[in-house]
């Protein structure tokens, strides 16, 4: 399989219907003004130690920024071609004092491939291979196609010591992201995470990927053989603009056979179409490769227009410089801006003017609105006007006053009051409008005064065996209950109380453990309170309000805690529960036993320092015989002694002594195996 090598691309462009490759020297980093965003290229956040898999960071552009280490960074105007205005990018928000801390950050380029370049599918690796050349601030780390890391690494920011990367995939068919993954080490200064990125000049001088004798560092469509100085297909005719109903000739600038989506075979076509239309041409040359290549031919309508206006007999209409005075259709030749022929049309009317009287009645007190002007005494009014057809006309209003008659009443009433079917619940005056003889208003004037009648609420509550007293009565049941009241107006009133009484508040159920030793926790347990608060009381003024309480357990800390509950401020009975340590006592509160009887009768057979003292203390017990030979060592953490000796073996019946040494104290004294 013939093996593709080409330059880093960007395909944002169609050729046809498919995708295609452009020219390698357009794509270096930071083509455009230094301090503005670089048209293709991408950064990320820097990070502090290595960073995540670049697929699914954000991105944002980055800037095109050369002044950051002058003198220091390679400058770009001094590399050999192409350098094609290329220039170093940097974050976007990059300043050279910003970045004092090593870290990394990757920068992007995406790549939109079509699925392969003369037959040869861009999937398998190897075929479409990027020949760069990079200068970094300070080295590059690795380089990531499509999230896969690829081990490039290397580079730095002086002429001659670039990174020369050769790119072979794997790429997928579309959109594919190439990062470059960047670490830079400021030593305590300030500088900015650095690139500047351009053709491999010296891979790609020689190589020819579609193999039209055009190198594909000059070919400005590297995939797509050509005869063309530049290697791209040859030149058709532009997208043109006709009048609908004119003719178009399109041509193709080659030779070879023609195939047009219209059906034609020649290297121009004629073409009038009704609509806006693109034609396509398939263009197959003598060593077999095929161009396809499409022109646009965009349709200017033609337009007819029609006109309808109207004026007023005696006046006349101007239209395409021409006079009008009668009703009629007329009918002229025009072009549109677009230069294509249409018809303009006046349908033209001729209205009449009018003269006529308004008979109108008002009631005193009214107004009548008569074109523009109101009027509240009766005569006889002329208004000159225009019709809604615009034409001058006479109004005459002829206009007569009629009476109104009125009332007044005054009201007092205790909460609300029924006048002309309205109730009313506020003092105040009040007017009620119905019509006289003559359909004039008549006015009746009610002058209200309401004395309030007042429902009070009273929401409390109570706790169990509990009494709620108001006015004389006494309430210890949940309920409502009503109160009759009488206002200094004499007026109704009520007064209603909606008791509550709690549920019995739960007396909470106790449970304390047994400590073994001093020091040992003593865990306090306060069970079946539900949403109550328990309170304990208990040795050395203890007091919590925690359900469940851990204390160091202590000769003064053990003893009876009691506890009652308190829930909507009613405190329910009081519970107690009593706790002891098991061995509370000292090695000095007992006396050492005098006779071990080891016979296997389960009868003083252990010497069991801890349940004979009833003590937790570290203690070290050693035994000896009557000529001061240790037989026997014993601990806290060691089993009983029981009678045989530290090999296992039964001591014979005699007169042993011992030493118990306990927290810097030591009892001695003497004992007797019997068996």
């Amino acid at each position: 399989m013939k093996r593709l090598l080409t330059f880093i691309c960007l395909l944002s462009s169609l050729w046809g219907s498919t995708q295609s490759f452009p020219n390698p020297a357009t794509l270096s980093t930071g083509q455009g003004a230094i301090g503005t965003l670089d048209p293709i290229w991408l950064v990320s956040p820097w990070y502090t130690t290595s960073p995540p898999n670049p697929i699914g960071l954000t991105y944002s552009p980055a800037l095109i920024n050369n002044n950051c280490a002058p003198g220091a960074w390679v400058n770009p105007a001094a590399l050999p071609p192409p350098v094609n205005n290329g220039n170093w990018i940097t974050g976007n928000n990059a300043n050279c004092g910003s970045n004092t801390v090593d870290g990394y950050r990757y920068f992007r380029l995406t790549l939109n491939l079509p699925p392969d370049c003369n037959g040869n599918s861009v999937a398998v690796s190897g075929n479409y291979v990027l020949y760069l050349t990079g200068y970094v601030d300070n080295q590059i780390t690795n380089v990531f196609v499509n999230g896969t890391p690829l081990g490039l690494s290397g580079g730095s920011f002086s002429n001659g010591a670039q990174l020369n990367m050769a790119i072979p995939g794997p790429w997928v068919t579309g959109v594919n992201y190439v990062d470059i993954q960047i670490y830079n080490i400021p030593n305590g200064g300030g500088n900015p995470y650095g690139l500047l990125l351009v053709a491999n000049s010296t891979a790609l001088a020689n190589l020819d990927t579609d193999g039209d004798g055009v190198s594909d560092i000059n070919d400005a469509c590297p995939c797509q053989p050509a005869t063309t100085a530049n290697g791209c297909p040859p030149p058709i005719t532009p997208n043109t603009t006709i009048c609908l109903g004119d003719t178009a000739s399109i041509t193709v600038g080659a030779t070879g056979s023609f195939s047009w989506n219209s059906g034609q075979t020649t290297s121009t076509i004629s073409v009038s179409p009704a609509t806006t239309t693109t034609y396509t041409c398939t263009v197959t040359y003598a060593n077999g490769t095929q161009d396809v290549l499409s022109s646009t031919v965009s349709v200017n309508p033609s337009y007819n227009s029609t006109t309808n206006a109207s004026i007023c007999a005696g006046e006349s209409y101007s239209f395409a410089s021409n006079v009008y005075t009668q009703s009629g259709t007329y009918t002229i030749a025009n072009q549109t801006i677009n230069g294509c022929d249409s018809i303009a049309t006046l349908v033209l009317t001729v209205n009449p003017t009018y003269n006529d009287t308004l008979y109108q009645s008002v009631c005193l007190g009214e107004t009548f609105s008569f074109e523009g002007t109101n009027y509240s005494t009766s005569g006889i009014y002329n208004f000159l006007y225009t019709t809604s057809l615009g034409c001058d006309s006479l109004r005459v209003l002829n206009l007569t006053v009629l009476p109104t008659t009125s009332s007044t009443q005054t009201v007092v009433e205790c909460g609300s009051y029924l006048w002309n079917g309205q109730t009313y619940t506020q003092s105040g005056a009040y007017t009620f409008i119905t019509t006289n003889s003559v359909g004039c208003d008549s006015t009746a004037q009610l002058n209200l005064i309401i004395h309030p009648e007042y429902t009070i609420p009273i929401d409390t509550a109570i706790c169990p065996g509990e009494i709620y007293s108001s006015n004389g009565l006494n309430f210890n049941q949940t309920g409502t209950y009503t109160i009759p009241l009488q206002t200094i107006n004499g007026c109704d009133s009520m007064l209603q109380i909606n008791l509550l009484v709690y549920p019995t508040t739960p007396i909470p159920q106790l449970s304390a453990n047994q400590p073994e030793c001093p020091g040992d926790l003593l865990e306090l347990t306060a069970n079946g309170i539900g949403a109550a608060t328990v309170y304990w009381i208990g040795p050395a003024n203890f007091q919590s309000t925690q359900p469940a309480v851990s204390i160091v357990a202590t000769s003064n800390s053990v003893g009876t805690y009691s506890a009652y509950c308190i829930e909507n401020g009613c405190t329910s009975g009081i519970a107690t529960v009593t706790s002891s340590i098991a061995y509370p006592n000292d090695f000095d509160d007992r006396e050492f036993p005098n006779v071990l009887t080891p016979n296997n009768d389960f009868i003083n057979d252990y010497l069991d320092l801890k349940e004979i003292f009833q003590s937790c203390m570290k203690y070290e017990l050693r035994i000896l015989n009557r000529w001061g030979n240790l037989v026997y060592y014993q601990t806290n953490e060691s089993a009983p002694f029981n009678g045989k000796n530290q090999d296992g073996m039964d001591l014979e019946e005699a007169v042993y002594f011992y030493s118990l040494q306990y927290e810097g104290n030591n009892k001695t004294g003497f004992f007797h195996v019997v068996r």
